[in-house]
C-alpha cells in the first residue's frame, strides 16, 4: 500500500472536516519515524564506535606490552621494528609478537620468526 492509498483511506474515514486532522496525524507519524530512525542510527553508531575503541585499546595495550617486555629484557627496538609495531592493529599478530618478545634475543626474533 503506498502513501496515497493510506491518505485516501484516512480522508475517507475522517470525512471532509477531518482532513486537517489527517495531515496533522501524518506529520506526527513522520516525526515519530524520524525520531525512531535517528535513535536507531545513533545506537548503531555508538555500538560500532565502542567496538572500534575496544579494538584500538587492545592493540595499543599489546604494543605497549611488547615494547615493555623487550625493554625489560634489554632488547633494543629499532626503527624498522617500531614501524612494524605501530602499523599493526591485528590482535592475533600482536599477541604472537608479544609471546615471541618474551624470549627474543633481538628484534628479528619477534617480527621475522
Amino acid at each position: 500500500m503506498d502513501r496515497e492509498e493510506v491518505r485516501a483511506i484516512l480522508e475517507h474515514i475522517a470525512g471532509p472536516q477531518g482532513q486537517e486532522d489527517v495531515v496533522n496525524a501524518g506529520k506526527q507519524l513522520i516525526a515519530k519515524g524520524f525520531e525512531q530512525g535517528e535513535a536507531k542510527g545513533r545506537a548503531e553508531g555508538e555500538a560500532k564506535g565502542e567496538a572500534k575503541g575496544r579494538a584500538e585499546g587492545e592493540a595499543k595495550g599489546l604494543r605497549q606490552a611488547i615494547t615493555t617486555a623487550l625493554s625489560v629484557r634489554g632488547v633494543t627496538l629499532g626503527g624498522r621494528g617500531r614501524a612494524r609495531l605501530a602499523s599493526c592493529a591485528d590482535p592475533a599478530v600482536l599477541t604472537r609478537w608479544l609471546e615471541r618478545s618474551l624470549t627474543a634475543a633481538g628484534e628479528d626474533d619477534v617480527f621475522d620468526a
